[in-house]
Protein backbone atom coordinates (compact mmCIF):
# COMPACT_ATOMS: atom_id res chain seq x y z
CA UNK A 1 0.00 0.00 0.00
CA UNK A 2 1.51 3.60 -0.95
CA UNK A 3 0.68 6.71 1.38
CA UNK A 4 0.68 10.28 -0.53
CA UNK A 5 1.60 12.97 2.43
CA UNK A 6 0.18 15.90 1.76
CA UNK A 7 2.50 19.36 2.67
CA UNK A 8 0.97 20.83 5.07
CA UNK A 9 1.89 24.18 4.51
CA UNK A 10 -1.79 26.38 4.07
CA UNK A 11 0.16 28.34 1.62
CA UNK A 12 0.22 25.37 -0.82
CA UNK A 13 -2.68 23.62 0.05
CA UNK A 14 -5.78 25.20 1.32
CA UNK A 15 -7.71 21.95 0.53
CA UNK A 16 -10.62 21.18 3.34
CA UNK A 17 -8.66 18.07 4.00
CA UNK A 18 -5.91 20.31 5.26
CA UNK A 19 -8.34 21.76 7.80
CA UNK A 20 -9.72 18.88 8.50
CA UNK A 21 -6.22 17.65 9.76
CA UNK A 22 -5.60 20.73 11.19
CA UNK A 23 -8.44 20.75 13.92
CA UNK A 24 -8.69 17.29 14.48
CA UNK A 25 -4.94 16.91 15.74
CA UNK A 26 -5.83 20.68 17.42
CA UNK A 27 -8.97 19.04 19.02
CA UNK A 28 -6.56 15.86 20.14
CA UNK A 29 -4.12 18.75 22.22
CA UNK A 30 -7.05 20.39 24.20
CA UNK A 31 -7.35 18.88 27.24
CA UNK A 32 -11.04 19.34 28.75
CA UNK A 33 -11.84 22.09 30.95
CA UNK A 34 -12.77 20.15 33.48
CA UNK A 35 -9.53 18.18 33.58
CA UNK A 36 -7.84 21.23 33.85
CA UNK A 37 -9.75 22.37 37.14
CA UNK A 38 -8.81 18.66 38.32
CA UNK A 39 -5.72 19.27 37.78
CA UNK A 40 -5.27 22.50 39.53
CA UNK A 41 -7.04 21.97 42.70
CA UNK A 42 -5.75 18.25 42.98
CA UNK A 43 -2.02 19.00 45.23
CA UNK A 44 -1.53 22.43 43.96
CA UNK A 45 -0.34 21.32 40.61
CA UNK A 46 1.29 24.22 38.57
CA UNK A 47 1.79 22.48 35.58
CA UNK A 48 0.65 19.37 33.56
CA UNK A 49 2.48 17.69 30.75
CA UNK A 50 1.70 15.75 27.74
CA UNK A 51 3.96 14.10 25.19
CA UNK A 52 2.26 13.68 21.68
CA UNK A 53 3.83 10.07 19.82
CA UNK A 54 4.97 10.65 16.34
CA UNK A 55 6.48 7.39 15.50
CA UNK A 56 5.61 5.58 11.88
CA UNK A 57 2.32 4.55 13.51
CA UNK A 58 1.08 7.40 15.11
CA UNK A 59 2.13 10.22 13.34
CA UNK A 60 -0.53 10.07 10.38
CA UNK A 61 -3.82 11.64 10.39
CA UNK A 62 -6.22 10.38 8.31
CA UNK A 63 -8.81 12.53 6.67
CA UNK A 64 -11.92 11.22 5.46
CA UNK A 65 -11.17 11.88 1.69
CA UNK A 66 -8.09 9.69 2.26
CA UNK A 67 -5.58 12.04 1.78
CA UNK A 68 -2.81 11.66 5.05
CA UNK A 69 -1.61 14.26 6.84
CA UNK A 70 1.76 14.21 9.47
CA UNK A 71 1.69 15.20 13.41
CA UNK A 72 5.37 16.06 13.54
CA UNK A 73 4.39 18.59 10.56
CA UNK A 74 2.15 20.58 12.34
CA UNK A 75 3.70 20.17 15.74
CA UNK A 76 6.46 22.50 13.76
CA UNK A 77 3.68 25.32 12.35
CA UNK A 78 3.69 28.39 13.80
CA UNK A 79 -0.10 28.77 13.06
CA UNK A 80 -0.80 25.09 15.26
CA UNK A 81 1.13 26.74 18.36
CA UNK A 82 -1.16 30.05 17.91
CA UNK A 83 -3.76 28.47 17.80
CA UNK A 84 -3.02 26.28 20.68
CA UNK A 85 -2.21 29.25 22.94
CA UNK A 86 -5.59 31.09 21.73
CA UNK A 87 -7.18 28.15 23.06
CA UNK A 88 -5.35 27.75 26.77
CA UNK A 89 -4.62 31.63 27.04
CA UNK A 90 -7.72 32.26 28.77
CA UNK A 91 -7.61 29.71 31.14
CA UNK A 92 -4.52 31.15 32.20
CA UNK A 93 -2.08 28.65 30.78
CA UNK A 94 0.73 29.34 29.61
CA UNK A 95 2.52 26.96 26.56
CA UNK A 96 5.67 25.87 26.36
CA UNK A 97 6.36 23.80 22.90
CA UNK A 98 5.47 21.35 21.51
CA UNK A 99 9.18 20.90 21.46
CA UNK A 100 10.62 16.99 20.45
CA UNK A 101 12.86 14.90 22.89
CA UNK A 102 16.53 14.29 21.15
CA UNK A 103 18.00 11.41 21.68
CA UNK A 104 21.70 11.09 23.25
CA UNK A 105 22.91 11.04 19.10
CA UNK A 106 21.00 13.77 18.14
CA UNK A 107 18.34 12.85 16.44
CA UNK A 108 14.62 12.65 17.35
CA UNK A 109 12.89 10.45 19.14
CA UNK A 110 9.67 10.74 17.75
CA UNK A 111 8.28 12.04 21.05
CA UNK A 112 6.92 15.35 21.75
CA UNK A 113 6.02 17.04 25.23
CA UNK A 114 3.96 19.95 25.46
CA UNK A 115 3.95 21.53 28.83
CA UNK A 116 0.47 23.92 30.23
CA UNK A 117 2.00 25.93 32.74
CA UNK A 118 -0.70 27.06 35.35
CA UNK A 119 -0.17 31.09 36.02
CA UNK A 120 -2.65 31.83 38.29
CA UNK A 121 -3.50 28.67 40.22
CA UNK A 122 -5.88 30.86 42.79
CA UNK A 123 -8.82 31.12 40.12
CA UNK A 124 -10.17 27.98 38.50
CA UNK A 125 -11.74 27.61 35.38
Amino acid sequence: MWYYFTDISPFINNSNSFDEAFYKFLSDCKIDENIIKKQRESNNNKYFRFLIKTDEKNNKIECSDGKFFLKSKFLTNKNFKKSLINYYKPLNIYITGPREIIKGDGSGSGKWIIDLIFTNTNQCV
